[in-house]
């Protein structure tokens, strides 16, 4: 649905980081570049058009979530206008490099330790307990900015649950 609140917009902005900032991990990987955009339904000319994108650089690259999220809202506070209803959002990743070869900044301290131990254990739980267990409060709860999966296909390619199954006689 089209989303003019703030609120909405930025909960779905912050869930988006998020699952990017698991895959960065998943892949042993850091970002050094964040960007964020926002667009309104081009296919309806009847309501006001708008659509924005911004990025920063980080001041080291990192898979911090928490740091990622900040930044994130950080953008989306700087583009986006009231009065606007917003069909789409995003986040992009950029400057991508191996985690462990990265060139740490002299003059930003980041507890890397902590934060690498951090994330492993929410990860970790995630992965055990199911996407989301753990998550940000920024990402909300209710979600009505997700997307309409009554019509979603099944899945018979990538998921044994909805296999089909055969049966003799």
């Amino acid at each position: 649905k089209d989303v003019s609140d703030y609120g909405e917009l930025s909960e779905a902005i912050v869930s988006y980081m998020t699952r990017a900032a698991e895959k960065l991990r998943a892949q042993h990987s850091a970002t050094g570049h964040i960007s964020v955009c926002i667009e309104t339904n081009r296919f309806k000319p009847e309501k006001p058009q708008y659509s924005n994108a911004i990025s920063i650089g980080m001041p080291e690259p990192m898979a911090y979530t928490p740091v990622l999220i900040k930044y994130a809202l950080r953008l989306l506070k700087r583009i986006y206008r009231p009065g606007y209803d917003y069909k789409k959002a995003g986040v992009a990743l950029m400057d991508i490099v191996p985690a462990t070869e990265s060139q740490l900044s002299l003059f930003v301290r980041f507890e890397h330790t902590k934060q690498v131990d951090l994330m492993r254990a929410m990860d970790r739980i995630n992965t055990h307990w199911g996407r989301d267990t753990l998550r940000s409060g920024a990402a909300g709860i209710a979600r009505p900015w997700g997307m309409k999966r009554a019509s979603l296909s099944p899945r018979y390619t990538t998921s044994w649950n909805e296999l089909l199954k055969v049966r003799a006689g």
